[in-house]
């Protein structure tokens, strides 16, 4: 299958891309060398009063091999296919762009508005990718794109809206077994956030949108698909904490209850300070990266799948945020702003080696690894 659509992606390329679109053929996409990781992540590019576009890039974990893959504008939220071979991207349409930069097409052609709502997810089997419409006031929409129909030029047909209530999704991800997507959004603006999933592998059920917690964001499912991590909020928004689902199958098959209600204890508290943000499980499922407050200012930490042994792993009064995990789970990358701006940074899993792989005048974020 993935071979398939690497194969459609090359050859209906033209038939693809609106008239007098671009196809832009990079050759300082090197390729990987042995012992070396990629991330993708997007820039803005500075202009006289301000950031006037941003787009795609590659760099090494070293810092070296850094390549701009897109050259049209608006482009953001780099995620990979499970295969490491493409990069989906959102602009005013979803995007793909082979990772050696030969090849970039379009895959929608539909009108968003007033726009595409922040990240991509990739199906675990590279099949589909979902995204979100932002609507304002609750009234966006959650599709999913068959990449082989949509390379395939079926247009609409290739397009699928999965909810049946307008939400304004965030955060997009599929459970590992690709049963649900999950999100966390907000019926109002001023309103805390709530987590909820979308039935997608269940036709007799597709669409159904079930509200896992309440006053939480940031879901996160275990790399077995058995347990799900979110950030749960106090009442007045001013405290948060990492919360663990122990059977998150179970808890979406009775609509589990709301965070604040009379079954609270069916999760598992693993911070205390309440001050905690970004959790995301190692590759192993056996530790969680996350962003905490608690000495200051925003930094990176480390903790065991339980809660246990919480470790700081770094130390500057900048702000480091985003932390993400390497496919191997010995390095993490991040954003920080502790040389004046956005900036991508990797360091071992222990902290050690910190260094830092981009040096833009405006603002780097949203790193990811590439599988």
């Amino acid at each position: 299958m993935r071979p398939l659509i690497f194969l459609l992606l090359a050859l209906t390329l033209s038939a693809c891309q609106p008239a007098g679109r671009p196809t832009w053929a990079l050759s300082t996409v090197s390729p990987l060398a042995p012992g070396k990781a990629r991330i993708a992540f997007f820039s803005w590019e500075p202009g006289l009063s301000g950031p006037t576009s941003r787009d795609i890039y590659l760099v090494d974990n070293d810092g070296t091999g850094l390549a701009r893959l897109t050259h049209t504008g608006q482009n953001g939220h780099p995620a990979w296919s499970p295969d490491g071979q493409q990069i989906a991207f959102s602009s005013e349409s979803i995007q793909l762009v082979t990772a050696d930069g030969h090849h970039q097409v379009r895959l929608t052609f539909q009108t968003f508005s007033p726009g595409i709502n922040g990240t991509l997810a990739w199906s675990p089997d590279g099949r589909e990718i979902a995204f979100a419409s932002y609507g304002g006031d609750g009234q966006g929409q959650v599709y999913v794109i068959d990449v082989e129909k949509a390379l395939q030029g079926s247009g609409a047909g290739s397009l699928r809206q999965v909810n049946q209530q307008g939400v304004d999704a965030q955060g997009l991800s599929w459970s590992p077994d690709g049963q649900y997507l999950t999100f966390y959004f907000k019926d109002e603006y001023h309103q805390p956030s709530n987590v909820a999933v979308l039935n997608v592998g269940n036709p007799w059920l597709a669409g159904q949108r079930t509200v896992l917690v309440s006053r939480a964001n940031s879901p996160a499912w275990s790399p077995d698909g058995k347990q799900m991590l979110f950030v749960g909020e106090t009442e007045n928004r001013d405290e948060s904490n990492i919360f663990l689902i122990q059977d998150a199958p179970a808890a979406i098959a009775r609509g589990s209850p709301t965070f604040y209600g009379p079954d609270r204890d069916n999760f598992q508290r693993l911070t205390n300070t309440n001050m905690e943000a970004a959790p995301a499980w190692s590759p192993d499922g056996k530790q969680i990266v996350f962003t905490s407050k608690r000495d200051g200012n925003w930094e990176i930490y480390v903790m065991r799948a339980d809660g246990s042994h919480q470790t700081r792993l770094t130390d500057n009064p900048a702000t480091d945020d985003s932390p993400t995990w390497s496919a191997d789970g010995g390095q993490i990358a991040f954003v920080s702003n502790r040389d004046g701006n956005q900036e991508i940074y990797v360091m071992n899993a222990d902290g050690s080696s910190l260094k830092r792989l981009t040096s833009n005048a405006i603002d780097d974020w949203g790193p990811v690894w590439q599988p």
